[in-house]
């Protein structure tokens, strides 16, 4: 009696702790979501502008105007997500999207919780791996990173669910001893895999990530039965060999009579590898293959609608969606977007140089000086930006317009000088991916004046050859806000085929000439910004620590905070993984975490575009290993 007693007591307890962090993470998520609400990012449009026109006019459509033309160039997971929403609550009703998506990453921390007390060492009592359990609830329920996503209508939030969900029937797939409880399991890992691709095409990484995982350790798995068997059937053979001497050697002393019976089961020792095997090596073979291809019909059966309707509606085969996000006739720029790739290393140059790619000006006095090999180098990227910047039909506009001022000039014999058509459009904040540029099309012919633009932007790239160099690295704020300042009439600019062929080929030469730098360095670059920037994007505060601090928002004060969360998180995760190395059956569960990670994340070092946000996903498994760090930690209580 005494003991239900104390066991009712802690049950209560546990209970309570859970109940006070969930309510807490709900919570924070609430007051993100409703106070720090966030509209400007171009995603957030496209998707919206998607689940209205589906809602309103079952037309897959990105257009605001009739006619819609139906497209594919985003999956339909989030849409269809804000479709559920606007249908329940109203059309275009963004703030009850918010709400739902903070009760979806409150859920996302309970998926973290039991995904530490699956992965926490066997060794361990029931207590501590309870612990661990509430610590990564605590983790995950204050966690800034990832909860400030629930302010924006973008996919992190259920991109992180689904990956979650995804592993974590994945565990218990894997723990399960029965087959129809792996069966359900193991379909449930494939549905959440899949409905994640829905949500944004690269987390197809993720169930390849499970997917290897699963070969790994079915392989391994039937590797150690054959290698059991094998040692027991040597050991059998030993034994009937030196059985077989003695014998032989009795009957040739006489006494065989005096050989001992040998007992039944010694006799029938040949059958001992089957009889103490369930399983052999064949038959766990078996298993892996049987349970792979449970996973993959779940996760094929998330992208056979998609795929049915792409191929009925454009007669094309497209399970995901373009990698460039453009239509069959709209041009992509791939040669600029390889020249991009060639040294763009932080999203504050995606920012002036990709985002506005067919929308505004682009100039090298935006780039650093990293970004070119040679002062010839970079009077040819000038060049290749005046003719992007100065199309010839804007050429010809503008000529016109210039003759007729000249004309009024000479009638009134005063000076003036012409406004040029050519600014740009006000500066925006786009967040849309990304090389699309616009449905620009091919241009069928060059005009002359072109070359004597691009002649002319040469001697201009030579003649301010140092003094771009001295201010690549930060340039002038009063060049760029002249550059980009507001006009009546936006920009007209155009990439033509001829243009991005030029940019390839100045890309090409950057390969060959500095392979390592493009294969290596850059990628590192990447992955250093993409993990260690402060994350604060989408906060008041936002910013990174390389930039001037706005006191009136006191950056200097939240994003050293920012960055020193993160190195916490980082060393414990490194801590956590140590532990998880510790025993055989826990490290199962890193190799888990690395395939979910390392992948996905190399892939985006190699993107033109990095972006923070991207890397979001990731967060969860960093603090579930935090947490393991954490509750190994044996924290002795002092005696009086």
């Amino acid at each position: 009696m005494f003991h239900d007693a104390i066991h009712h007591q802690c049950m209560k307890k546990k209970i309570s702790i859970a109940l006070l962090l969930t309510i807490g993470a709900l919570g924070f998520r609430f007051w993100l979501a409703l106070g720090f609400p966030n509209d400007t990012p171009g995603d957030t449009v496209g998707y919206a502008w998607l689940a209205k026109n589906t809602l309103k006019h079952q037309v897959y459509s990105k257009d605001e105007d009739e006619p819609l033309q139906p497209t594919y160039y985003r999956v339909p997971g989030y849409p269809l997500f804000l479709l559920l929403v606007y249908a329940a609550f109203g059309e275009d009703n963004q703030r009850m999207a918010r709400i739902v998506q903070s009760g979806l990453d409150t859920l996302s921390c309970w998926l973290v919780a039991l995904l530490v007390l699956a992965w926490s060492p066997p060794a361990w009592e029931e207590k501590r791996r309870q612990r661990a359990m509430f610590i990564a609830l605590g983790l995950m329920a204050c966690c800034p990173f990832t909860a400030i996503y629930t302010a924006v209508v973008l996919t992190e939030v259920l991109v992180t669910m689904l990956m979650l969900g995804c592993a974590l029937s994945a565990t218990r797939a894997h723990l399960s001893a029965t087959p129809k409880p792996k069966f359900l399991w193991w379909l449930a890992a494939g549905v959440a895999a899949g409905a994640a691709t829905m949500v944004r095409p690269d987390a197809g990484l993720f169930a390849a990530g499970v997917g290897v995982w699963l070969v790994v350790l079915g392989v391994q798995a039937s590797f150690r039965q054959w290698r059991t068997e094998k040692s027991l059937s040597l050991k059998v053979q030993t034994t009937g060999e030196n059985r077989t001497q003695q014998s032989a050697a009795l009957e040739q002393s006489g006494s065989a009579a005096a050989t001992p019976q040998l007992p039944a089961a010694s006799l029938s020792c040949n059958q001992a590898p089957h009889d103490l095997t369930k399983r052999t090596a064949l038959q766990r073979f078996a298993q892996m293959i049987y349970s792979g291809a449970i996973f993959s019909v779940g996760f094929a059966l998330m992208l056979t609608p998609w795929t049915i309707r792409n191929a009925r509606v454009f007669g094309v085969f497209q399970p995901l969606a373009p990698a460039s996000a453009n239509m069959p006739d709209e041009f992509v720029p791939q040669g600029y977007n390889d020249w991009l790739r060639t040294w763009v290393d932080r999203e504050a140059y995606t920012e002036k140089v990709d985002w506005p790619l067919g929308q505004k000006r682009i100039t090298v006095k935006m780039m650093p000086a990293y970004a070119f090999d040679s002062q010839e180098e970079k009077a040819r990227v000038a060049a290749l930006l005046e003719r992007y910047n100065h199309p010839p039909q804007a050429s010809q506009a503008t000529t016109m317009g210039e003759s007729s001022t000249a004309n009024q000039q000479h009638s009134s014999a005063q000076t003036t000088t012409p406004a040029s058509p050519n600014q740009p459009a006000s500066p925006s904040s786009r967040k849309e991916k990304k090389v699309s540029a616009a449905p620009h099309k091919a241009k069928q012919s060059e005009d002359p004046r072109a070359a004597a633009s691009s002649a002319a932007a040469i001697n201009d790239a030579n003649d301010n050859d140092h003094d771009n160099d001295d201010d690549d690295s930060d340039a002038p704020d009063e060049e760029e806000e002249e550059e980009e300042a507001p006009q009546s009439q936006p920009a007209t600019v155009m990439m033509t085929p001829e243009i991005d062929a030029g940019f390839a080929q100045i890309a090409s030469e950057r390969k060959a000439r500095h392979p390592f730098r493009y294969y290596v360095i850059t990628p590192l670059k990447r992955a250093r910004y993409l993990w260690f920037s402060t994350h604060s994007e989408y906060y008041p505060f936002a910013g990174e620590l390389d930039e001037e601090f706005d006191t009136e928002i006191h950056q200097q004060f939240w994003l050293p905070l920012f960055l020193g969360i993160l190195w916490l998180y980082t060393l414990l995760a490194m801590a956590g993984a140590v532990v998880l190395c510790g025993t055989p059956k826990t490290r199962r569960w890193l190799l888990l975490v690395a395939l979910l990670v390392v992948p996905r994340f190399a892939f985006l070092t190699t993107m033109p575009n990095p972006e923070p946000r991207y890397v979001v996903e990731f967060f969860p498994l960093t603090l579930a290993l935090c947490a393991i760090a954490l509750a190994a930690v044996r924290w002795r209580r002092r005696t009086p």
